[in-house]
């Protein structure tokens, strides 16, 4: 069983519901040091399908602060995919701040959606 999987069961079979849920992994995403379970608790976030402005928070914080390249990368996925609306100020900041190639990519095409582009137009120039 893939430790995802693992967490999955784990959280299940504590009967929690989805707002307790969302509590521990944010709690998890805070206090953990491991990679695996860091991931893990972000690939969760994104099968409850859930947009909470908590959930928001978190991921813009570890995609602005977090020292993993691989867990920003993840958190900013995961805002592209289900905070969209919300992707530009994080978006923004990591156009000038963010020093790994891969998550420049996720945040150059976030930031290039047409759906934003009248908004992002003023910021960046998409020639």
């Amino acid at each position: 069983m893939s430790n995802n999987r693992k967490l999955s069961s784990d959280l299940l079979k504590e009967n929690l519901n989805r707002i307790e849920t969302v509590d521990l992994l944010i709690s998890l995403l805070n206090h953990l040091d491991s990679w695996d379970r860091r991931n893990e608790c972000i690939e969760i976030l994104e099968t409850l399908e859930l947009r909470q402005e908590r959930i928001f928070r978190t991921l813009e914080s570890i995609m602005i602060t977090d020292p993993d390249k691989k867990i920003r990368l993840k958190a900013a996925n995961l805002i592209r995919k289900d905070y969209l609306d919300k992707a530009i100020s994080p978006m923004d900041w990591a156009l000038e701040h963010e020093d790994s190639y891969e998550c420049l990519i996720t945040v150059i095409n976030t930031l290039k959606n047409p759906e934003k582009r009248t908004n992002l137009e003023h910021r960046v120039n998409f020639v």
